[in-house]
Formats: C-alpha cells, structure tokens, sequence
C-alpha cells in the first residue's frame, strides 16, 4: 500500500499551488513565480499549519460560545477543543487529515 502524501501540488499554466493533506489549506499558491498568499512549510507525516493558516474551516469559523448551538429548536454539543476559553474552535475538518482520491495532468501526488 502506498503511503499518502504530506502535500499535492497542482499546476495551471505559472500558477502552482501546493495544497497540504493535513487540513487540506494551501501552504502555498504563487504565480508566475510570485507568492500569492503568506505559505508554510509542510514536513513530516503530520505537519500543522501555524495558527490554522489556510485551512479549511468548515463548518465554521472562529469559535462556537460554550461549545454548542441550536438549530431548529435542538442543541447540539461539539467537542470542546479549547478548554480555557469554554469553546469550539474552527469547525471539524482543520485537524483532519484528508484523502487524496485520485491525480491526473496537472497534479504531482
């Protein structure tokens, strides 16, 4: 079985993005050579973003008050992942490690 990459790049043209499996964010996106977006480096089998920087923060953003909401009259409790402030931070997907389906022209897996 083949391991799965830290990283996928893709590429249209000059412009090359460099998408991390690991919340699945840009670490970095240039054109023409020139840098898009303040990246970061992605090493090791489980690299982080620094501060959530570029990820996918899904479903929310931000921090969820007391860890919870209600929707259509039912609450609903999430994982409270930022304890001293009594919060849910960034969604469900940020800390995730994501799947890399398939590769075709224009991507290096």
């Amino acid at each position: 079985m083949r391991a799965q990459p830290t990283s996928v790049t893709i590429t249209s043209g000059d412009c090359r993005a460099t998408i991390a499996t690991r919340g699945a964010g840009p670490s970095s996106l240039t054109l023409g050579g020139q840098d898009l977006l303040e990246g970061y480096e992605v090493t090791g089998s489980s690299a982080e973003a620094p501060f959530f920087a570029n990820l996918v923060l899904a479903p929310w953003p931000n921090r969820t008050d007391q860890a919870a909401f209600e929707f259509d009259g039912e609450r609903h409790q999430l994982e409270l992942t930022e304890p001293s402030k009594n919060t849910a931070l960034h969604g469900l997907v940020a800390d995730r490690m994501w799947t890399v389906a398939s590769g075709g022209e224009g991507t290096d897996t």
